[in-house]
């Protein structure tokens, strides 16, 4: 996965979609039109977006426009991007399929727009191109910010006022798009797939989502090499990439060689010192039970922004109380809608709760979990975690 920077000026959102999907698209940005219609075979193209987004955004010029005008920092980050390499043992219809259930399962459903272009220049190396959007959209179509800011409380709850008066606030953010799991996640939610869709169709083929360094495997991976390389090759030029490919391979063979006289014999030791992971873990049921919980409260799940939740809704629901002059009807309303929050926290809370008593009697044995409450257990956990070490 990469991020594409604005670099001052230096790309284009536009540019970039109108590239990878061949259509022709206008930068209202930079009031210009681009088209790159140089590919022998015409790009399979398409958007995917969460049900709720407006169908305007399945218009690519719309989309990226929208994205591209939103962004004001001259180094802004546009977009992510991820590429794949497609099977070539699956027919079209079913590469089709695959890169539609992984982009659905991994980006839309987090609230992610997709704009994904299938290249098939080359019958050997058919991959796809996915360009992720950086920010939300609501179902009014508005793009929403990045970070938002929440009123900081006390222990006790209570809002906090700097020496004018003012309240003070704290930003955070909207989404968890750019957790560090995530790279890994998609990894190996990719292998999983491709592996399912091979199997189904009796294909006797299997790949994974680790490196050549984590398999043990002393070979150099190639480097992709792209259309233009390859339209090089055709003409008898060696591109530079080309260069470096051959240098790899041979690499490759004189390694497979030295295997050979070594009698397959391993050169890299594995390390036989056990490490702790210290990171939260969740079920599939509890992963979808969060995001779910996430959507529904609009605010990404944690023990902090529960708390604030917590909070506001308790201030909330003591000014309607105290409020004389609203009407009983709007005020039962809007206290029937915090009890509906509070219960959603409370689920989410439970499912935080187990995660944490997961988490301790693995790493604590040896402490009887029945002597500390679950607000100390998971204080604990989330101190374990940020020192990456135990504490006890």
């Amino acid at each position: 996965m990469t991020i594409a920077k604005r670099e001052g000026g230096k790309r284009s959102l536009i540019a970039m979609a109108s590239y990878r999907s061949g259509e022709k698209l206008y930068s209202e940005l930079y009031e210009k039109t681009n088209l790159y219609n140089h590919r022998t075979v015409k790009p399979e193209a398409f958007i995917l977006k969460p049900d709720y987004v407006p169908n305007e955004f399945l218009d690519r010029q719309t989309l990226w426009n929208k994205m591209e005008l939103a962004e004001k920092s001259p180094n802004a980050q546009l977009c992510r991007e991820v590429n794949v390499a497609l099977p070539i043992e699956l027919n079209n219809s079913d590469q089709r399929m695959l890169i539609e259930d992984f982009v659905k399962d991994n980006f839309v459903s987090e609230g992610m727009i997709a704009d994904v272009a299938i290249h098939r220049d080359d019958e050997n190396n058919p991959h796809a191109h996915i360009m992720l959007t950086m920010r939300e959209v609501d179902s009014e179509g508005n793009i929403l910010n990045k970070r938002k800011r929440i009123p900081k409380l006390d222990e006790n709850g209570n809002q906090i006022f700097n020496e004018k008066g003012q309240r003070v606030t704290v930003s955070i953010k909207t989404n968890d798009w750019d957790r560090k799991s995530l790279v890994s996640e998609i990894r190996k939610d990719w292998a999983d797939k491709v592996n399912q869709y091979l199997k189904d169709r009796n294909i006797d083929q299997q790949i994974t989502e680790k490196s050549h360094a984590e398999l043990g495997k002393k070979e150099l991976p190639t480097i992709h090499e792209g259309f233009y390389s390859k339209k090089l090759e055709d003409k008898g030029v060696i591109s530079e990439l080309k260069r470096k490919n051959l240098e790899i391979q041979s690499y490759n063979d004189v390694l497979s060689e030295l295997d050979k006289l070594e009698n397959q014999e391993k050169v890299l030791k594995q390390d036989q010192n056990f490490t702790l992971k210290f990171e939260k873990t969740f079920s599939p049921l509890e992963k979808k039970e969060l995001k779910n919980l996430s959507k529904e409260l609009k605010i990404f799940v944690n023990d902090e922004n529960i708390d604030k939740r917590i909070s506001e809704l308790k201030r909330w629901e003591n000014s309607l109380i105290f409020n004389n002059k609203m009407e009983i009807q709007k005020q039962r309303l809007m206290l029937s809608k915090i009890s509906s929050e509070r219960d959603m926290l409370t689920k989410a809370n439970e499912i935080l709760d187990k995660q944490a008593e997961r988490f301790f009697k693995k790493s604590y044995p040896s402490l009887n979990i029945d002597k500390f409450s679950n607000h100390e257990v998971r204080a604990m956990v989330n101190e374990t975690i940020f020192r990456k070490q135990l504490v006890f």
